[in-house]
C-alpha cells in the first residue's frame, strides 16, 4: 500500500517494481509531473500503450471472438483514456468499438 508521506517519485518506483503501470499512469495524471517523475511517467505511458495494443491486437486477430478485458483493468484504461488526450486520440474509438463492455 502506498503511504501518504511518500513523494510522487517514491510511489511511482514502488508501483514500477510491482509492474502496476496503469496505476503509475493514473498517479501521473492526478499529480503534477516534475523533472524527477517525467521519466517514470513516460515509462508508465509506454507500458500502458503496450497493454492496450496487446488486447486490441488479440481482438483484431480474432474478430468474431468475445475477447473481454479484465473489468478492473478496463476501468483503469477507461479513466486513463478520459484523462489523457494523446492516448484518447490514439485508442479511444478503437477501444469503444472493439472491447466488449462487461
Amino acid at each position: 500500500m502506498l503511504n501518504c508521506g511518500r513523494s510522487l517519485k517514491d510511489k511511482l518506483i514502488v508501483l514500477q517494481k510491482e509492474e502496476k503501470f496503469e496505476e503509475m499512469l493514473l498517479l501521473c495524471l492526478s499529480e503534477k509531473e516534475t523533472q524527477d517523475t517525467k521519466e517514470l511517467c513516460q515509462l508508465a505511458m509506454e507500458k500502458t500503450e503496450e497493454g492496450i495494443d496487446r488486447i486490441l491486437s488479440e481482438k483484431a486477430e480474432l474478430p468474431y471472438s468475445q475477447i473481454t478485458a479484465d473489468p478492473e483493468w478496463k476501468k483503469k484504461i477507461d479513466i486513463i483514456l478520459e484523462n489523457n488526450r494523446t492516448l484518447k486520440n490514439r485508442y479511444g474509438n478503437l477501444w469503444k468499438k472493439m472491447i466488449q463492455n462487461d
